[in-house]
């Protein structure tokens, strides 16, 4: 319990917490579905697996910016009283939880490259708290 008061705290209180990451992880999960969803409906059989690996760290990047900007959106709405506090509950806490779930689904799944999952999720990393610093410039005063 000891590094979660430090963040509880940086984010403006449990509320903003975890409006902001809820609403960051819903909005990640969503788009990169329905991205991965376009991309293997466009893609051949025969696709080079270093295509494969491309589009789905673009994905994930895309899903984690739109996240990182949702769950910005919703810590401004609940009440967070920084720009440094909306990137924290809306990108920060939302890209740890998405990377930690993608890793959790990645060890459960036989046949994934280790190069694919560690792209992804340096991409989850890097595209929710841009997402979420992008928006907080222009949510909090």
């Amino acid at each position: 319990m000891g590094y979660a008061r430090p963040v509880i705290a940086r984010a403006g209180g449990p509320l903003v917490l975890v409006r902001g990451t809820a609403a960051g992880l819903v909005v990640v999960l969503v788009v990169l579905l329905i991205l991965l969803r376009i991309l293997f409906g466009l893609m051949a059989p025969d696709t080079p697996p270093f295509l494969l690996t491309v589009s789905g760290a673009l994905a994930a990047l895309l899903a984690a910016t739109a996240g990182g900007a949702a769950g910005a959106w919703q810590a401004a709405a609940a009440g967070a009283p920084s720009r440094e506090a909306v990137v924290v509950a809306g990108g920060v806490c939302t890209a740890v939880l998405a990377a930690v779930l993608s890793i959790a689904l990645t060890l459960g799944t036989a046949g994934i490259p280790p190069t694919r999952a560690i792209l992804e999720v340096a991409m989850l990393l890097a595209g929710a708290p841009a997402g979420a610093w992008l928006l907080a410039r222009r949510l909090v005063a």
